[in-house]
């Protein structure tokens, strides 16, 4: 399905070497790992290990703190998704964000790849949570009033795919609500390989706007807001996230330059 001759996302054929691992469309500037293995590979590497020492030092144990981030996010887009109705949160993971929405009075559905966060995620949250990815659900037409990929986009092998299986299940005046890594961020350029979130073979894609904006469009969407809302500064251990969204003034400034995480609002057009 992929191949390093061609665009994953806009076709194009005018693909070149960028730095580390990766090649970068001179069409849409998506850039994306030079070689692809197959998607059972990717979905294998979700396991425990995963949260356990291999990316999270111990994932569960972040419950409180993530919980807050995301209750943190809730309130910043809140004018712009709807006051209620049902959630799918795709990739899902352990069911944090579900919690809080759940809390807020919506209804909730999970969708997670791994066998081991799906099962965490269903004791948690008092609804059903289906391990796998889009490819096998069947839910219904226009059942849901939000859609989530919560940094989850850059992990997904087949991203045009699985977002125009989002545009057949997201009512018609849902709001698709993706936040992800972006590879135009000014820190991307300063701190190149050692960029934290540079990260294959967990990242497969890294989009900034453009390449966004031709995602979405492809799948039927279009962007009605950005939030940037998190970049990197150097710290005794390395380099730290420091999660600006929660201050408007700074998010203003530093927004425009240091926006390695941007969260897009969309609705299909």
């Amino acid at each position: 399905m992929h191949s390093n001759e061609s665009c994953p996302i806009c076709g194009s054929k005018n693909i070149v070497k960028a730095q580390n691992e990766l090649s970068r469309c001179k069409e849409c500037s998506l850039q994306f790992l030079a070689n692809f293995k197959s998607p059972e590979y990717y979905n294998q590497i979700y396991n425990k290990n995963y949260f356990n020492g291999d990316v999270y030092k111990n994932y569960l144990e972040e419950e409180l703190y993530r919980r807050q981030l995301f209750s943190e996010k809730i309130k910043l887009i809140r004018k712009h998704i709807p006051g209620e109705g049902s959630v799918l949160d795709i990739g899902c993971g352990m069911g944090f964000f579900l919690m809080e929405m759940q809390n807020k009075g919506y209804h909730v559905d999970g969708l997670e790849i791994s066998e081991y966060a799906a099962q965490i995620a269903s004791e948690k949250v008092n609804t059903s949570i289906i391990t796998g990815d889009l490819t096998n659900t069947s839910f219904k037409s226009t059942q849901f009033n939000i859609v989530t990929f919560w940094d989850v986009l850059e992990h997904i092998y087949d991203p045009v795919e699985s977002l125009k299986r989002v545009s057949r299940i997201i009512k018609n005046d849902g709001v698709l609500v993706v936040e992800t890594l972006n590879i135009s961020s000014l820190t991307v350029k300063i701190l190149k390989e050692k960029w934290p979130l540079y990260y294959p073979p967990y990242h497969i894609y890294y989009y900034n706007q453009s390449s966004m904006i031709r995602l979405l469009h492809r799948a039927g969407f279009q962007i009605v807001k950005t939030f940037p809302v998190q970049t990197y500064i150097k710290s005794s251990s390395g380099y730290r996230a420091f999660r600006y969204f929660r201050y408007p003034f700074i998010r203003k400034l530093a927004g425009m330059l240091f926006d390695d995480v941007v969260i897009y609002i969309a609705k299909l057009f």
